[in-house]
């Protein structure tokens, strides 16, 4: 009997092991998406994710749970990744076959090149303090929805509003806008010291 209970005991130790999550996890800043560092998750984190902010700063770690979403224009990127098996969590999205305008400054006819999940164009008005800016880019679809652009950005103390979004290549056409989007970049800059 005992010998059962010890052999139920090593093969519960060594298969709930086999079952663990391994991601990579660490820090990556600049250009360099290197990132050697991995770790065991815990047996509650199912998920390994990549959290990219300003597409010059990537977390790469476990998660217990992750939602994918997506957005970036000419002035700013934020994403979350996530993939259920070990070391997926490697690099960001590459780019897919969707391009959508984006706004630099008052200029809203250059074009952006969408990546991984983001299947839409969008434009949105955001607003804080009282000054609205235009913001036009890819999004995933989730984000057109709204829930994960609007909880995010009432986090921050920012309103969204107008959001439209459309899924042909240039389809969030390319006027100007009377605001510079030049004001998100510090609101933005909060958000990624969250």
């Amino acid at each position: 009997m005992a010998l059962q209970i010890i052999s139920v005991l090593l093969f519960t130790v060594f298969f709930s092991e086999a079952l663990t999550l391994v991601c990579y996890n660490c820090t990556t800043t600049g250009s360099s998406e290197t990132c050697t560092q991995n770790a065991t998750c815990p047996s509650n984190f199912t998920q390994c994710s990549y959290i990219s902010t300003n597409s010059s700063i990537g977390q790469k770690s476990c998660a217990a749970s992750c939602d994918n979403w997506s957005i970036h224009s000419e002035v700013f990127k934020m994403s979350s990744q996530c993939c259920p098996t070990d070391l997926c969590n490697k690099s960001p999205a590459a780019d897919n076959e969707l391009t959508c305008y984006t706004c630099s400054d008052t200029n809203c006819s250059k074009t952006l090149k969408c990546k991984g999940d983001e299947n839409r164009c969008i434009t949105a008005t955001v607003g804080f303090s009282g000054t609205n800016s235009n913001v036009k880019g890819c999004a995933s679809q989730n984000i057109c929805n709204n829930s994960a652009l609007v909880n995010l950005a009432l986090s921050q103390g920012l309103i969204v509003s107008s959001v439209s979004c459309c899924g042909a290549n240039l389809c969030n056409n390319a006027q100007s806008t009377a605001q510079g989007l030049f004001l998100l970049v510090p609101i933005l800059s909060l958000l990624f010291s969250i």
